[in-house]
């Protein structure tokens, strides 16, 4: 695969074998690293790309866990930063060299979804219906992106060239935008739609949670609660401007009700001790704030419905169990 076959010239990878290395499942809790047959060209609008940065996913650990369909095999991974390798004969937009970030759902671009925007739902990447996804239970037979290198179809449409060199000081800036800022930012801007001068609270203070957070006072938050009960957590939703909440210490929406009237409800806003938007970072996996050692799946869901304000909005970024267990 040293020289494009029908494509155009590869950029020389030293000591190419007839293999690589990839991450993959084997088990329940258990996978590894094994040599997996090369990724190749299989159509003229194909990129091969040499992954630098492949970001871990919660849904990674859905899989790991078990609680997915995933089989055996299956090379994990969907959120990758690259340097495209080699190109087929149709691509027009990268070259062998360019710099890449691939988004997590890939898309033919040109199908009627597509077209209308609606690139996750689209209809040609995977027969058995709308959506797919690299290293995904469920979601198409394109293999995870925990490897040396990655296949990526309609390569126009799914290498997002950026720029410097990997390993620079953008690397793991740039990594991010494969699927979890990206995810953090559709959670407030488009979901939850914050606006300035907002309340907001986000539930998790996992990567998404923070970066929701993040997102929503990048777009004029007055305030932003973000609950979770990991220490490391909480201090860095403080670091980055929201105002932490242990759901160890009680109620979580008890304690932002509190924290609101404290700090003084603006005047004609006494009735809404809530928050205009709530953001749901955690899913299904959700902790019982009764039983704690016990998962509850509805229970952010129940807290946003206590806590949300007349006319404000809830958004659901966090895997729900349907989605979890989609075959």
């Amino acid at each position: 695969m040293n020289g494009a076959v029908g494509g155009k010239p590869a950029v020389p990878l030293p000591n190419r074998r007839a293999g690589i290395r990839a991450v993959v499942y084997t088990d329940i809790r258990t996978v590894a690293v094994r040599e997996v047959p090369d990724a190749t060209l299989e159509a003229e609008t194909d990129a091969v790309v040499r992954i630098t940065s492949p970001a871990l996913c919660g849904t990674d650990l859905h899989m790991y866990d078990g609680r997915t369909s995933a089989e055996p095999g299956l090379v994990l991974g969907h959120e990758p930063l690259g340097v495209v390798q080699e190109v087929g004969s149709a691509v027009q937009t990268v070259r062998p060299g360019t710099r890449v970030v691939i988004p997590t759902h890939l898309f033919c671009g040109t199908c009627v979804m597509c077209a209308r925007g609606l690139s996750a739902a689209c209809l040609r990447a995977r027969a058995e219906g709308p959506g797919a996804a690299y290293g995904y239970a469920g979601m198409g037979p394109y293999r995870g992106a925990q490897a040396d290198l990655l296949r990526v179809p309609w390569a126009d449409a799914n290498c997002v060239p950026v720029p410097g060199e990997p390993g620079d000081a953008y690397e793991d800036d740039f990594v991010l935008l494969a699927d979890a800022f990206v995810t953090g930012w559709h959670a407030a801007a488009t979901l939850a739609g914050v606006e300035p001068g907002d309340t907001v609270a986000v539930f998790g203070a996992g990567t998404i949670g923070l970066l929701s957070a993040y997102s929503a006072l990048l777009r004029g938050a007055r305030v932003v609660y973000c609950v979770d009960a990991v220490d490391a957590r909480l201090d860095k939703a403080g670091e980055t401007g929201a105002v932490p909440i242990d759901f160890r210490r009680g109620d979580p929406v008890e304690q932002i009700r509190a924290d609101r009237a404290r700090t003084g409800l603006p005047l004609g806003e006494e009735r809404l001790g809530g928050v205009d938007k709530v953001i749901d970072a955690v899913g299904f996996q959700a902790r019982d704030r009764e039983h704690p050692e016990q998962e509850r799946p509805n229970q952010v869901i129940a807290d946003a419905a206590r806590l949300v304000n007349a006319a404000g909005a809830i958004a659901v970024a966090g895997v729900s169990v349907r989605t979890s267990l989609r075959g």
